[in-house]
């Protein structure tokens, strides 16, 4: 027997793993319900989404990316690659629970005097946030401000506040009308005239 075909050649090993054929032992797996629910589990455990997976990790196997994986959740895909399977399991397993808060209308309005206060746009906000750790998208601090979302995990709200707290407050505008009113005194200093005359036009 050649080199080449007792490589190829299944061991008994192959037997104990029904998922999959002794060609791709090592290879694919079966995505079985029980696979996909572990996935599932993890992500409504951390709350953290596919993108965030990818983030920091010191290696990433070749060829995965983020639409493979929602193959895997939403059922599109039947098998998978070993090695991307564990990867993707592991990294979710490493993450800690998501904490969540409650959106109280005294937390709504804080978050809405502080937005009132600084002058910043929902748009402008997200773009001020740090980048790690992953901020909230626009869309939700909008949710959070209409009421659609109730609750919302504790590092976003947390995020978000410090940012608002640590930003200046707007200056109050200033009306064109006392513009005008100054342009106007101004000129009449450069005639000479007293300050009591001016007055009278105050």
């Amino acid at each position: 027997m050649s080199e080449d075909e007792d490589q190829n050649r299944p061991d008994a090993s192959s037997k104990s793993d029904p998922d999959c054929t002794w060609i791709e032992r090592r290879r694919r797996i079966a995505l079985t319900s029980e696979r996909v629910k572990a996935l599932r589990d993890e992500y409504e455990r951390t709350g953290v989404g596919i993108r965030k997976l990818f983030a920091d990790a010191y290696e990433t196997p070749e060829w995965l990316d983020v639409s493979t994986i929602s193959g895997w959740i939403d059922g599109r895909t039947d098998t998978a690659e070993r090695a991307h399977y564990n990867f993707v399991l592991h990294r979710w397993q490493a993450f800690p629970g998501k904490a969540m808060v409650t959106i109280t209308p005294a937390m709504r309005d804080g978050l809405e005097r502080e937005l009132s206060r600084t002058g910043f746009a929902v748009e402008t906000l997200f773009r001020k946030l740090p980048s790690r750790p992953i901020p909230p998208s626009g869309s939700t601090i909008r949710s959070w401000r209409s009421g659609r979302s109730i609750t919302t995990k504790q590092d976003y709200w947390t995020i978000v506040l410090e940012m608002l707290s640590q930003l200046p407050s707007q200056e109050p505008p200033v009306s064109r009308e006392r513009v005008g009113r100054r342009s106007t005194e101004r000129g009449r200093r450069r005639r000479g005239q007293p300050r009591d005359v001016l007055d009278l036009f105050e």
